[in-house]
């Protein structure tokens, strides 16, 4: 659900206007999918990843609710700012670090294992 509302970001719109359907598709799967994460109960060993896992979508939906606004707006340079605040975010990185931290204790966890 996340990786195929994302995805649909990653194609070549040509217009901010063809963008914002898809960027509000993609900001919705991302806040339902860090509020399910959220409310899971991971086993011991997996909170600490779990909680930075939740951080990274949390911190990935306020910027795509910045790049659907400024989508809206017609303002390209805000919402080419808000694409790179999500590259860039050092929760993302931080995630990254947990997805392979669970790997390695041999947690399956679908898309995020990259």
């Amino acid at each position: 659900m996340v990786e195929n509302a994302v995805v649909k970001i990653s194609g070549n719109p040509t217009s901010l206007k063809e963008l914002v359907p898809q960027v509000a598709a993609a900001h919705k799967a991302v806040t339902r999918a860090a509020d399910d994460l959220a409310a899971a109960k991971p086993p011991a060993n997996a909170e600490a990843d779990n909680a930075k896992i939740v951080a990274a979508l949390r911190a990935i939906a306020v910027q795509l609710g910045k790049l659907e606004a400024a989508a809206k707006a017609g303002d390209a340079a805000a919402a080419f700012a808000a694409g790179r605040a999500v590259q860039n975010a050092p929760e993302v990185k931080q995630a990254e670090a947990a997805t392979k931290d669970l790997k390695a204790k041999g947690y399956d966890i679908g898309v995020f294992g990259g």
